[in-house]
């Protein structure tokens, strides 16, 4: 069966543009229907989860009341200290390990006749600065090619390239460690 159209192509266009805004008023109809019903069944749970964090506050607040009472904060703030006084312990045995290794190591390379006078350990910038006296140039210069070689040692640091002086030297020497 042929189809008969006889309307104008004006009134066409318009027609079409008609079902397009129907379909879309549906659409947006049914994406509002299913926003009211989802709104209307979590009610419930807003207002459920409201009591609940309102009894939740009250029963914090006893908890913290009971605590007072029965003199709890103080010995939980006495456990706290001492936990943080081991932390500390342990940090400091640790780093102390570490660095009784290298100081044994750098006292059982000094040559004789030197004069250690201060060690200064700078543990954010790993940095040792040792000053001391040295007899002869040549003694010094057989210190820092030891610390040189150490392992543990990154770099060292020393203006002995610029000493005049080849006896009775008073020296510092800065050392990096490895991390």
């Amino acid at each position: 069966m042929p189809a008969l159209n006889l309307l104008p192509p004006a009134e066409k266009e318009k027609l079409v543009y008609v079902w397009r805004v129907r379909a879309l008023i549906v659409i947006a109809s049914g994406f509002i229907a299913v926003l009211a019903v989802s709104f209307v069944l979590l009610l419930p749970t807003f207002f459920l989860l409201a009591f609940q964090k309102t009894e939740a506050i009250r029963a914090v607040a006893i908890e913290r009341d009971a605590e007072e009472r029965t003199g709890l904060t103080k010995r939980v703030e006495i456990v706290e200290r001492a936990n943080r006084l081991g932390v500390a312990v342990r940090d400091h045995e640790a780093k102390r390990g570490d660095l009784f290794g290298l100081f044994e190591s750098l006292f059982r390379n000094v040559p004789a006749g030197i004069r250690l006078e201060s060690i200064t350990f700078r543990s954010k910038t790993r940095e040792l600065t040792i000053s001391g006296f040295a007899p002869a140039r040549q003694v010094l210069l057989l210190l820092l090619k030891n610390m040189e070689e150490n392992p543990r040692i990154a770099k060292v640091s020393s203006p002995v390239a610029n000493l005049i002086r080849e006896a009775d030297i008073n020296f510092s020497v800065a050392v990096t460690l490895r991390p």
